[in-house]
């Protein structure tokens, strides 16, 4: 550790190098990680923002070498609150989590164009939700459960008709 003290203990500005590899610059309260920072993996993976108590809690940023990025708020090391997730594929979504998991309303946005708007709970689509697809210009609105179309739906076709399909856990039937 690189940096100042009180009372034997890590505080105000500061570099820890841990013997893992890892990193973190920033500050300490007590001995722990609190106010902003930066903390990097030996593996690339980083994390830049908020600390209390020594866990992410508030604004950060979070990115892997992979491309995968997550920024918003964190509660507890955790995903929490408001967010935009970029995965490595090119998707994303926009919206609430909870417990690091999508939960809360939000959008998902395919690298292809396709998006589902609606409501998600334990990181699925759960309730009422409406997928596009820009490639068949159809829009579905209906009803998901644990990331499956499930229910009645209204289909809008590309020429506006408007046609109710039936899905069961996922299976147009």
């Amino acid at each position: 550790y690189i940096g100042q003290w009180k009372n034997g203990k890590e505080e105000g500005q500061g570099i820890m190098y841990y013997e893992s590899g890892n990193m973190y610059e920033g500050e300490w309260v007590n001995g722990e990680r609190h106010g902003t920072g930066l903390y990097t993996k030996k593996d690339g993976r980083t994390y830049q923002g908020e600390y209390a108590n020594g866990s992410k809690n508030g604004q950060g940023v979070y990115k892997e070498p992979d491309g995968y990025s997550y920024e918003g708020e964190w509660k507890d090391d955790k995903r929490h609150g408001q967010g935009v997730e970029c995965y490595s594929d090119g998707d994303k979504y926009v919206g609430q989590f909870q417990n690091g998991l999508k939960h809360g309303e939000g959008v998902y946005t395919c690298k292809d164009g396709r998006t589902h708007q609606g409501h998600y709970e334990n990181g699925k689509e759960n309730g009422y939700g409406v997928f596009i697809n820009p490639n068949t210009g159809k829009r579905y609105e209906g009803q998901w459960k644990d990331g499956e179309m499930h229910g009645e739906f209204t289909v809008i076709l590309k020429d506006g008709e408007r046609v109710t399909e039936y899905y069961d856990n996922g299976e147009e039937v």
